[in-house]
């Protein structure tokens, strides 16, 4: 590459630099500007997540619900495929697991288990 090439190849990068950096939206908050702000209504997204495992922890060891190992082992038992979702619903009486298996042809099969018998209540 000549040296004529080279300046334009490098006039060319710093244009295309340029362009992005002029593109690129500006923040400008000092520092003194993020301590003033208002802090969030909301509490962090893990604080409802550590709270359900305290809350579903405490059924565990009430007897209320058997514990995941032993729902996992009751779908092993009842519906072959992998468990792609549980989520566990309080259905007065009882507590529900409500669990989504992919079959390996590809269907979904959705169940809700007792918590606590393990028996399947439903499965669509």
């Amino acid at each position: 590459m000549t040296g004529r090439m080279m300046a334009a190849v490098a006039g060319a990068l710093r244009a295309m630099f340029m362009a992005l950096v002029l593109a690129m939206p500006v923040h400008a908050a000092s520092p003194a500007a993020e301590m003033q702000r208002p802090a969030p209504k909301h509490p962090p997204a893990n604080h409802n997540r550590q709270s359900f495992n305290d809350l579903v922890r405490q059924l565990v060891a009430s007897g209320e619900v058997e514990p995941l190992r032993e729902v996992l082992e009751a779908v092993r038992n009842s519906a072959a495929g992998d468990v792609v979702a549980i989520k566990l619903h309080h259905q007065k009486p009882h507590w529900v697991y409500h669990v989504r298996v992919l079959k390996a042809d590809g269907r979904r099969v959705d169940l809700d288990i007792d918590g606590k018998t393990l028996k399947i209540i439903e499965g669509k």
